[in-house]
């Protein structure tokens, strides 16, 4: 499934390898990690979790099973606090 980014809620920037949130309507700054701020990356590029997935696998060599996981945890949360859609 694709998202896009909700972009009258939240902006990011990277920082490094990692990246900041900013929930505008709450004036809040949420730091992200390298993979949550990849996910959340490439959400905004456009990718669907399939494609997430499978980048994600290719760059950090980790098992499709935790990946998966890991990335359904993080969608869900960004769809929960309305960064996504």
């Amino acid at each position: 499934m694709k998202y896009i980014i909700n972009t009258k809620k939240v902006i990011f920037t990277q920082l490094g390898e990692e990246g900041v949130l900013m929930d505008v309507e709450k004036n809040e700054y949420q730091s992200m990690n390298e993979t949550y701020f990849r996910i959340f990356q490439m959400v905004s590029e456009g990718e669907d979790s399939e494609d997430i997935i499978h980048a994600l696998r290719e760059e950090y060599q980790v098992e499709e099973q935790v990946c998966r996981a890991e990335v359904e945890r993080v969608i869900q949360e960004l769809l929960k606090k309305e960064y996504i859609r």
